[in-house]
């Protein structure tokens, strides 16, 4: 039996049909194998860039908070420091008042036993215990106020250095 041309002709091209379908049905897989591949190797490194973002902003948490917690430590260091400048200063102050009194009650004492005039009736003199004690009074005074604006601006220079080296140092 011969096969008719059309016959050869129909069979070649289910042939080629076949052949294509099935040739395309491997590419689709591979291309389905391959975009699986690439949507896993996608994920990983997405998870892999919030991971490091992740760590990232855990490392700038960690550093902002460890200067504000030095920045604290200084700022409360700076205020104990100051009580106890302004209880030293009242001290000093206290001390400096019975010094001042004690100086004052001296150099009455010794204005009470001096004359104030010349013995020939000339203009009272100056009373030179109660200069020296009015001069001394005044220094201390003095004196006072410079130790603690000396005390208080120390004090502000330490906090700032502190809170430089908190904010500089890694």
């Amino acid at each position: 039996m011969i096969i008719s041309p059309r016959l050869m002709l129909a069979g070649a091209i289910a042939a080629i049909v076949v052949a294509t379908v099935t040739a395309q049905e491997v590419r689709i897989g591979n291309l389905k194998t391959e975009l699986s591949e690439l949507r896993s190797t996608t994920a990983r490194q997405r998870e892999a860039a919030v991971t490091a973002a992740i760590s990232v902003l855990k490392a700038r948490l960690l550093e902002g908070e460890r200067r504000a917690r030095l920045t604290q430590e200084a700022l409360d260091d700076e205020r104990t420091k100051r009580e106890n400048l302004a209880a030293d200063h009242a001290a000093a102050v206290g001390a400096g008042e019975q010094l001042r009194a004690a100086a004052t009650r001296a150099a009455r004492r010794c204005a009470g036993a001096a004359d104030s005039t010349d013995a020939g009736g000339g203009a009272p003199t100056f009373d030179t215990g109660m200069v020296l004690a009015d001069v001394l009074s005044r220094m201390e005074a003095r004196g006072a106020d410079l130790a603690d604006l000396a005390g208080r601006r120390g004090l502000a220079g330490e906090t700032c250095e502190r809170e430089r080296d908190a904010l500089t140092t890694p």
